[in-house]
């Protein structure tokens, strides 16, 4: 059995961004054989603003877990945010603590997609400074992004536009204020993919936070924040590597 046809990518999505976001990548995936799914986080968009890290992890979990039972080695993928919910929700799920335990599935590794790897006790805040940054709009629960602040200066306007459509108005403050409580890297592989263009996330960031990582995989892309929509032949390389 080619071993694509027994593993699935999982995209968790950074801040603002629904899993639709991710619907011309992933057809690009699905012409590689690869099979994909991108979720959508509780605390975007939510009304009112009362979600946090947790719920987002649940759902996630439920997701991987599911594919886990099915027999299904996952490539999870954080973006963003994004790494955040991998992390929360990924302890125990590993593909090897799941065979010992005599279990199918499970996750083969974990990547962070310019992605916060955000250890015990710090939050997503603690990890840019103590500060949220002055484009993080912060109105009472909500956090809205500055819409005169381009993130993705290299992405084709054509691509903006797109995106534009499967942004959400808002993220709930907790996701950025609730403290992580686990570090799966431990004892599941991971990977990096740092964009060295990134203006959302900076690059110098990014490599404190790969330091974080024992032994990961490191990719670098010459790209800005969303390396699957500026470079996407070559950010799917970077998966179908990982799948194999």
């Amino acid at each position: 059995m080619n071993p694509k046809d027994n593993t699935i990518v999982v995209f968790a999505p950074g801040a603002w961004s629904a899993g639709s976001a991710y619907d011309e990548f992933r057809e690009l995936l699905t012409r590689r054989g690869i099979a994909s799914f991108a979720m959508d986080h509780l605390t975007n968009g939510a009304e009112p603003p009362n979600k946090r890290l947790s719920d987002d992890q649940e759902r996630l979990r439920r997701i991987v877990s599911t594919y886990a039972d099915e027999g299904k080695q996952i490539v999870l993928v954080g973006h963003s945010y994004g790494g955040m919910v991998i992390t929360a929700a990924s302890s125990g799920l590993g593909l090897e603590e799941r065979a010992k335990a005599g279990q199918p599935g499970g996750i083969k590794v974990l990547v962070f997609m310019a992605a916060f790897v955000t250890p015990k006790g710090k939050c997503l805040k603690d990890m840019i400074g103590g500060q949220l940054w002055p484009w993080m709009l912060v109105d009472g629960d909500y956090v809205r992004l500055d819409p005169n602040v381009d993130l993705v200066q290299d992405v084709p306007e054509e691509t903006k536009a797109k995106k534009a459509k499967h942004a959400l108005p808002h993220i709930c403050l907790r996701a950025f204020l609730d403290r992580a409580t686990e570090e799966p890297w431990h004892t599941i592989p991971s990977a990096y993919i740092a964009c060295d263009e990134d203006i959302a996330l900076p690059a110098a960031i990014q490599d404190n936070m790969i330091e974080l990582l024992p032994n990961p995989r490191v990719f670098r892309l010459p790209s800005g924040h969303s390396p699957f929509l500026s470079l996407p032949n070559e950010t799917a390389d970077i998966l179908e590597l990982l799948c194999k």
